[in-house]
């Protein structure tokens, strides 16, 4: 993956975080306990997944035919 950098900021309802330089938006919807809402916008080539779903993905082997 290379280096990475962590970068952890604190978002209110209504907020956003912009990604210039890629072309996305993430704009904080709800705040609501310990569930967040979140909208992504981004340019149709970038790929976004839940991690709990792509970790549930890349255990499927890849010749196995998708129900």
């Amino acid at each position: 993956v290379g280096d990475l950098t962590n970068f952890i900021i604190g978002r209110r309802e209504g907020e956003i975080i912009l990604f210039p330089a890629l072309n996305i938006t993430i704009r904080i919807l709800e705040v609501r306990g310990n569930r967040v809402r979140i909208s992504i916008m981004a340019p149709p080539e970038v790929i976004i997944h839940r991690q709990e779903t792509y970790d549930r993905f890349q255990e499927v082997p890849h010749d196995h035919p998708q129900p």
